[in-house]
């Protein structure tokens, strides 16, 4: 058995939306990397994301453990995480995340970040180190299949509603640099409906909810979480999208994976099966 006390830990937060998690998480991978550090990913408890990151995803070539490692008093920075390594932190993160969050050559056993504010992130370590789990691959890509098939080879247009406010003129402005027929993803009923009055001829290949929560806080099922990265996947797949909020994340982040190749070939899933196991280090990590 080995001592865990050997070990050095850096601990992910999910406290945002996708697109703020792959940025976050990348730069927990460089960390973990460059620091010498094994890697913890905890989306445990949100919401949005059911069952949490492990449900969902898996790390390669990476040593990283599955839950919280033990630690003694002191031995977490910044300390206000000490309590907090196997729950979610919850949106009272948002008070904490301009201090000194930072990341010092320490001997430090657990650093944290708490998933928003400052990170430096590289799509190649997302490309290199983060992929789905086989579930995951499959479900994903039968949804992504029929959303491609749906979208009839339209550009496709993503509209961010809810959380970020926006005004019937400017989306009619947007509308109007559009194409006339377009296939539309959108967490907003109301932005869908205003499209379609303005494009009745337009595809439609969300199903937004009405409750006029942003898609990250709302309580998801595992099927509409599957929902949403075949959303992500297309966006990052299809030759023409735009966004009528440029500043999403999720859009983002999609367009930008889509020119690095993370999700390698939709064609070639079964291909990965083998390639899809997790690499992990045994429980001795956790002191067990």
């Amino acid at each position: 058995m080995k001592d865990s006390n050997l070990f050095r830990y850096i601990v992910s937060l999910g406290s945002e939306g996708l697109g703020d998690r792959l940025q976050c998480l990348s730069y927990c991978i460089w960390l973990a990397r460059t620091r010498n550090r094994i890697l913890f990913v905890n989306w445990q408890g949100d919401p949005a994301w059911p069952g949490g990151f492990e449900h969902y995803f898996q790390l390669v070539n990476l040593p990283y453990v599955s839950k919280a490692p033990a630690f003694s008093s002191g031995q977490v920075h910044p300390g206000v995480f000490e309590h907090l390594l196997d729950v979610n932190p919850g949106l009272w993160v948002y008070d904490i995340k301009e201090p000194d969050i930072t990341f010092p050559d320490t001997d430090i056993k657990i650093i944290v970040h708490p998933g928003m504010g400052f990170r430096r992130w590289d799509v190649n370590d997302l490309q290199n180190h983060l992929r789905f789990t086989p579930e995951t691959a499959k479900a994903v890509d039968e949804k992504f299949r029929f959303l491609l098939n749906q979208s009839q080879g339209l550009p496709v247009v993503h509209v961010r509603g809810t959380d970020r406010l926006w005004e019937l003129d400017k989306l009619r402005a947007f509308v109007e640099t559009q194409p006339e027929r377009v296939a539309l993803l959108s967490d907003d009923v109301y932005a869908v409906n205003n499209y379609l009055w303005l494009r009745p001829q337009t595809v439609v290949l969300s199903k937004p909810r009405e409750d006029n929560l942003p898609d990250h806080k709302h309580k998801r099922t595992e099927e509409s979480t599957f929902q949403m990265l075949a959303e992500f996947c297309l966006l990052s797949t299809v030759e023409n999208a735009s966004a009528f909020n440029t500043e999403s994340l999720f859009f983002r982040m999609a367009r930008i994976i889509k020119s690095s190749k993370w999700f390698k070939s939709f064609d070639s899933f079964a291909e990965y099966s083998d390639y899809f196991k997790v690499c992990t280090l045994n429980t001795d990590l956790n002191g067990q």
